[in-house]
């Protein structure tokens, strides 16, 4: 039987896997962080580094520059070009964050940034489902895994997102700030203003447009304007890798990156995730406005976000690690029916053999978790039984 006590243990078992993991693969030949020649690993990382060092020696606009940035990313690596690239994405209030960690050696920034960004994670995860026992599922979910990996931001992003749901109610100021800190990850806040209109929450709507003005703000007054200037230009050659597919498809785990994988055109597959997103949008806003339990609604934002945009890679499935977590909230963690309990395993299965299953196996994910909720939502599941946190 499904209790707190076997899922922490079973939660224990694999973080020790993880652990030896990494350990194992540091050094080794596509390994972690490190490879058998002394090179740095390839991983998106590189480009925040890169990125990071460019700030610091007083260019951050160049980071938006392709021939600039490569540059600085492939002495970063510590070999000649080799076809492999990551380019800075990210809006310029990130790049405080990234000169900040190119201050250290580059694997002590990399584990600082995994470190505390778990952290936070693991503390947001303790929050909302109210017992120490969900800070250890939060780090044994298989996503925690693969971010871990690539030093990517997906710990940040879930520690944001989660906690800005789990403080809507009580703190709603802080929701606020939360939600406007998400701004460095744009593409997976499509739906937050949606779900916060319909569900009148102002004051929070205030608090993350006043934190979106003062991270400008404070970008401006460290970087200047210039990145600023050249930020646009950049989402335009972004999007140009995949109007001219010249990313892995396998691993953009949306409607969009399932039809370009599948060779469908641009054109068509941009035009089916929007009508996509518009539809999630309409969900989103009858579920915000319904007499659900806010533990639902807040796994089915998570969830309808991560179906929403168009730009999404595995490492950002610690977002789906946020809804489970509210879905066992809702419902108890004892208490989860035998649908819910198959279709967790068997996500968490698919996460681990997606470099061996040529296929973007991350969506197929986030489908199975928006089913999980809607059942909950509309009674299909057994009745829930409250968390003491819930209550």
């Amino acid at each position: 039987m499904f209790t707190i006590i076997n899922a922490s243990r079973v939660s224990a078992v694999l973080i020790a896997v993880y652990v030896v993991s990494l350990i194992f693969g540091y050094g080794r030949d596509n390994g972690w962080l490190i490879e058998a020649d002394g090179h740095k690993r390839t991983i998106e990382f590189v480009a925040v580094r890169a990125a990071g060092e460019q700030a610091a020696a007083g260019v951050p606009a160049a980071a938006y520059d392709w021939a600039a940035h490569r540059v600085v990313h492939d002495r970063v690596i510590g070999r000649p070009p080799n076809g492999s690239y990551y380019p800075w994405p990210y809006p310029p209030p990130y790049l405080i964050v990234a000169q900040a960690l190119s201050y250290l050696p580059y694997v002590p920034s990399a584990l600082l940034l995994i470190a505390v960004t778990l952290a936070g994670f693991a503390f947001v995860a303790r929050q909302i489902v109210g017992t120490n026992a969900a800070m250890v599922w939060a780090i044994a979910a298989p996503p925690s895994f693969i971010n871990a990996s690539v030093a990517h931001t997906g710990f940040l992003v879930g520690g944001l997102f989660g906690g800005a749901l789990a403080a809507l109610r009580s703190r709603p100021l802080l929701s606020g700030v939360l939600f406007g800190l998400l701004a460095v990850k744009p593409q997976l806040g499509l739906l937050i203003p949606v779900a916060l209109v319909a569900g009148g929450h102002w004051r929070t709507i205030g608090a993350a447009a006043a934190t979106v003005a003062a991270m400008i703000a404070v970008s401006v007054l460290f970087h200047g304007l210039d990145p600023w200037l050249a930020f646009p230009a950049q989402l335009d050659r972004v999007a140009d890798v995949f109007r001219e597919g010249r990313v892995n498809f396998a691993m953009l785990v949306t409607v969009y990156g399932l039809l370009r994988w599948a060779e469908v055109p641009h054109a068509v597959a941009f035009a089916t995730q929007v009508a996509v997103s518009l539809t999630l949008a309409v969900a989103v806003f009858r579920l915000w406005r319904s007499d659900a339990s806010s533990d639902l609604k807040a796994a089915g934002l998570v969830v309808a976000s991560l179906l929403a945009t168009p730009y999404l890679f595995l490492y950002d499935l610690t977002l789906l690690t946020v809804a489970i977590l509210f879905l066992v909230r809702h419902v108890g963690a004892d208490h989860l029916d035998r649908v819910e309990l198959a279709a967790i395993m068997a996500g968490g299965t698919l996460v681990f053999l997606f470099a061996s299953i040529p296929f973007p196996v991350g969506l197929l994910c986030n489908l199975a978790a928006g089913v999980l909720v809607w059942r909950r939502v509309y009674g299909i599941a057994p009745a829930a039984v409250p968390t003491p946190a819930a209550a």
